[in-house]
C-alpha cells in the first residue's frame, strides 16, 4: 500500500492521502516546537505528496491552527485536506495557565463544551485562526463524558454544518474504542479518528470499531500508530499492562524491553 495513495471519506467526496500529519507538536506538545519549524514541516509534507493535516483548538490553545493558517498560506485549497475539531472551547483569562502537556501556552483557559453554541462557537473560532471560511472534516474530540450531549446537540449541529457544505466530512477523535463505535451505530458519522488503540502494541481497535468501520463504510483514521515509550505518559496510554503481555507472547524471539 502506498501511503501517498487517496482514499474518499465515506462517500463523501473528500479524499484524504492515507498518510497524514497530525497537527499536536505544532501546539508545542510536550516539547518547544518554533512557527518557522512547524511551517517548514508543512512545507514539506506538501512537497512528499501529503494531502491530509489535522489540527485541534486545544493543540497550543489556538498555537497549532495558527501556524497551519501560515503554513498553508498561498497553498491552492483544493490541493490538501484539513481537518480541525470541536469540543473545547477557548476563554481568554488574567493569567497563563499552569502546568499542562502543551508547553508555553497563551493566557486562555481551554473548556469542554458540546452543546450546539459551543461546537458552532469553537468551529467558528477555529476558522478565523485557519483564516479559511470552510474544512474539509470537522471532528468532536474527546467526548469521553457527554455522549448524550454530542447525540442531541453537537452532532446535529455539525449535520447542518455539512448540509450547508461548510464542512465536508463530520467525525468523532478518541482514545477509546468503544465509545467510538456507540457513536457510529447512533449517528451518521463519515469518519472516526483513533488515538493509541490500533498501534504496533495495542490492537483493541480490532475487536469493534475497525469492523464497524467497514460494515458501514465510514473511514477510519489512525492516531500514534508508533508509540514513544517515554516516561511519564506510559500509564495513560495503558503499556505498562500492554507490554508483559506482549513480551510474553515474544519469548524467545530476543526482543528486550
Amino acid at each position: 500500500m502506498n501511503p501517498l495513495d487517496k482514499a474518499e471519506i465515506g462517500s463523501t467526496g473528500v479524499m484524504v492521502s492515507r498518510l497524514g500529519v497530525g497537527g499536536a507538536p505544532f501546539g508545542s506538545m510536550s516539547v518547544d516546537v518554533a512557527e518557522q519549524r512547524s511551517i517548514e514541516s508543512i512545507a514539506k509534507g506538501l512537497e512528499l505528496g501529503i494531502s491530509y493535516y489535522d489540527t485541534a483548538p486545544l493543540y497550543g490553545a489556538g498555537r497549532s491552527e495558527r501556524y497551519y493558517a501560515n503554513g498553508l498560506s498561498g497553498v491552492e485549497r483544493d490541493s490538501y485536506v484539513l481537518s480541525t475539531k470541536v469540543g473545547r472551547v477557548l476563554n481568554p483569562v488574567d493569567a497563563a495557565p499552569g502546568a499542562d502537556i502543551f508547553r508555553d501556552l497563551p493566557q486562555m483557559d481551554v473548556v469542554f463544551d458540546f452543546s450546539r453554541d459551543g461546537v458552532l462557537r469553537s468551529f467558528e473560532e477555529s476558522l478565523k485562526r485557519l483564516e479559511l471560511d470552510r474544512v474539509d472534516v470537522l471532528l468532536i474530540h474527546d467526548p469521553d463524558d457527554f455522549h448524550q450531549q454530542v447525540v442531541e446537540e453537537a452532532f446535529p449541529a455539525l449535520a447542518e454544518l455539512r448540509s450547508q457544505g461548510v464542512i465536508g466530512a463530520i467525525g468523532a477523535g478518541m482514545n477509546f474504542c468503544e465509545p467510538l463505535a456507540q457513536f457510529g451505530r447512533e449517528a451518521d458519522f463519515d469518519c472516526f479518528l483513533l488515538a493509541g488503540r490500533y498501534t504496533l502494541l495495542d490492537h483493541t481497535g480490532l475487536e469493534d470499531l475497525l469492523p464497524l468501520c467497514e460494515e458501514k463504510g465510514h473511514e477510519h483514521h489512525t492516531g500514534r500508530a508508533v508509540q514513544q515509550r517515554s516516561a511519564g505518559v506510559r500509564s495513560w496510554r495503558g503499556h505498562d499492562l500492554l507490554l508483559p503481555e506482549y513480551a510474553s507472547r515474544s519469548a524467545g524471539s530476543g526482543a528486550q524491553d
